[in-house]
């Protein structure tokens, strides 16, 4: 499994900003590829979305912390999928 982490700061005083290109990135991806709807959890923190890209399951995260937080969402996300740092793709 792969793990897109797509940044940005959370919230509509955010949307459109450029610091939110990557979190815009992977709405993008999500669309394209046709990905399950994005869900929230509490654990890891995020917005989950899930799909196939030629043949390798992806799972996609938007943290729901602001970007100098995100570190957090990621190692959560890494421990409970059991993820290794090759397995991590960052959009920013």
């Amino acid at each position: 499994m792969l793990l897109l982490v797509g940044l940005g700061n959370p919230g509509q005083e955010y949307a459109g900003n450029r610091h939110n290109i990557g979190a815009m990135a992977v709405d993008e991806i999500v669309h394209r590829h046709g990905f399950s709807a994005p869900k929230t959890r509490s654990r890891p923190q995020g917005v989950f979305s899930e799909g196939i890209i030629d043949g390798i399951k992806v799972t996609t995260l938007k943290p729901l912390t602001y970007m100098n937080n995100s570190g957090k969402a990621v190692g959560d996300a890494m421990r409970y999928w059991r993820l290794d740092s090759q397995d991590i793709f960052r959009l920013t």
